[in-house]
């Protein structure tokens, strides 16, 4: 219990964030989450199509505002709006909004999402402190991603196909937010932590900087070896899996320097 309460428990009463060992399990659960989830999908008739993908998007974009509503404490403090949290409760809203779409036929899924993140977007906006850090970090992250884009097209290496360039982007918007937090500003007197093991030791080793070449490529690594995969269901899966988990992120640390940040 007291490994438990350290290794877990504290990191999301803290906000500590991330250690090697519950990072492996949240992992694992994510991985066998994804099983159980197709299959289930599966059993309701719930096609993983293009039309799905898109009224997903913005629950995801809504767990990002929530977070970062949670770290300038508009909301009372809840393990709800921390990770693992913030992830169960969106995946509630959107699974409930898509079981109320299955048996009505009407777009609850994209309503709902759109609703929720057009009040709480407001909420974000309202609370506005930086515009110009989420200006540079929307330019960078439209750069790297130009780049990226113009690379590959030069090269002739045809992986942005279909909806991979949206998971691209959704990378480069997560590490670019990331590179100008930890690089350029501040909250209050104190600068920003990397919270996650990986890139923690990264940047050690290599500095802030490195966080957006290496992500470019470990996601264009990704979606070409998912491309291989012939089962569509799981080719869909795991590239909204891999988008959610850079755009989700990506969309926190953006409006929290957004709505509490300056320049150091």
């Amino acid at each position: 219990m007291d490994f438990f309460q350290q290794y877990f428990i504290e990191p999301i009463e803290t906000g500590a964030g991330y250690n090697i060992f519950n990072t492996a399990v949240y992992a694992i659960i994510l991985i066998l989450s994804l099983f159980v989830l197709i299959n289930v999908l599966r059993r309701l008739g719930v096609k993983l199509d293009g039309r799905l993908w898109t009224d997903l998007l913005p629950w995801i974009v809504l767990a990002g505002v929530l977070r970062a509503l949670e770290d300038i404490a508009f909301f009372p403090h809840t393990w709800l709006l921390i990770t693992p949290g913030i992830y169960l409760l969106i995946f509630a809203g959107a699974f409930a909004s898509l079981l109320i779409q299955r048996y009505t036929e009407r777009p609850f899924v994209r309503y709902l999402g759109v609703s929720f993140l057009v009040i709480f977007g407001a909420i974000a906006i309202s609370n506005a402190k930086n515009w110009a850090s989420l200006a540079f970090t929307l330019a960078l992250a439209l750069a790297c991603f130009l780049v990226a884009f113009y690379a590959l097209r030069l090269l002739k290496i045809k992986i942005l196909k279909g909806k991979n360039w949206q998971v691209l982007l959704a990378h480069a918007i997560d590490s670019s937010a990331t590179f100008m937090a930890l690089t350029y500003l501040c909250v209050g007197s104190s600068r920003y932590f990397e919270q996650h093991v990986v890139p923690s030791a990264l940047f050690a080793g290599f500095g802030t900087w490195i966080f957006i070449p290496l992500k470019i490529i470990v996601v264009l690594l990704a979606l070409w070896v998912i491309d291989k995969e012939t089962n569509k269901e799981w080719n869909w899966m795991l590239k909204f899996t891999i988008l959610a988990l850079g755009l989700g992120p990506g969309t926190r640390d953006l409006m929290t320097a957004f709505m509490n940040s300056a320049f150091c």
